[in-house]
């Protein structure tokens, strides 16, 4: 008899030439004896598995998680005290893009605030890879679903998205919040597109998804700067050279308003307790803080 068990991708292990899935409680960098938050990491996608192994010249990506982290920081007997139907779930990963219009903007994205894990919190679109798809199609896939712009290969510089860098992200975000629930291998793919793909005339075809997306906004390079420099585990100043409103398209009763909201919710971070607040999420910022960093970034 078939098992009924949904298949899904997952995050597998290659060690000495073994792939093994990857299980819930095991956290990725402490797998790979990395003894800082980042480190580089090789991975592909093959049958339906992201196989994660040590680094080579042609395979090569950085990857983070924080050093709050809640698996990194999960004991045994947390661990042991997780529900089954958690335990079995794995390590999902997530295909996300970071796009880059030819006029020097990043599309964020509000998620909506019914949804079961960060909601509320801006970051960029992007989902689950559905079994046999590429990365890339699933990037494409999950932002046209959720902003209504349909992008394809011809549209992005060179033809194809970079690889801009792997978070490990899980939910909640710290222990002193609640057990862990999710546990995820995000895939922050770079978009980068020619002329005439403005922020200006893809606002025109932004129809945002209400079931998943409760905002979108198109940020500056200035903003990005911000955003990435309001880090949870350092003191942070909010700049006073940048505006304190910016520009966002709000879903309210399912129909979208321009609206201007606070600059302070995309620097604001995370308490360790309570309940979550609009923020940029964690994974987010690494994501923005990567691509300032790259040849890529440049216009």
């Amino acid at each position: 008899m078939a098992s009924s068990k949904i298949q899904k991708v997952l995050v597998h292990f290659n060690k000495n030439g073994i792939t093994s899935p990857a299980l819930f409680t095991q956290c990725i960098l402490d797998c790979y004896n990395s003894d800082v938050p980042t480190m580089d990491i090789g991975f592909q996608l093959t049958d339906n598995k992201v196989i994660l192994s040590s680094p080579s010249p042609s395979n090569r990506v950085k990857m983070k998680h924080p050093t709050f982290c809640p698996i990194h920081n999960l004991t045994p007997e947390g661990a042991s005290s997780l529900p089954n139907e958690t335990l079995d779930r794995g390590i999902d990963v997530g295909a996300v893009v970071l796009l880059h219009t030819c006029d020097d903007k990043i599309l964020l994205t509000r998620r909506a605030s019914h949804l079961r894990t960060f909601p509320g919190v801006w970051v960029m679109p992007g989902g689950h890879i559905e079994l046999n798809e590429t990365i890339t199609d699933a990037g494409l896939r999950e932002f046209h679903e959720e902003t209504g712009i349909n992008l394809d290969q011809n549209t992005l510089i060179d033809k194809k998205m970079e690889t801009l860098a792997l978070w490990e992200s899980v939910y909640p975000t710290k222990l002193t919040i609640g057990p862990p629930k999710r546990h995820h291998v995000v895939i922050y793919m770079l978009a980068r597109l020619a002329p005439p793909f403005t922020s200006e005339e893809l606002d025109k075809r932004l129809k945002l998804d209400p079931g998943e997306v409760g905002a979108a906004a198109w940020v500056g390079r200035d903003l990005v700067q911000a955003i990435v420099a309001a880090d949870e585990e350092n003191t942070y100043t909010q700049a006073k050279d940048i505006p304190q409103d910016f520009r966002a398209i709000v879903i309210r009763d399912g129909v979208p308003h321009e609206e201007m909201l606070k600059t302070s919710v995309l620097t604001a971070v995370r308490a360790d307790t309570g309940p979550d607040i609009e923020r940029v999420s964690t994974g987010t910022k690494f994501a923005l803080e990567q691509w300032l960093q790259s040849p890529w970034s440049a216009l």
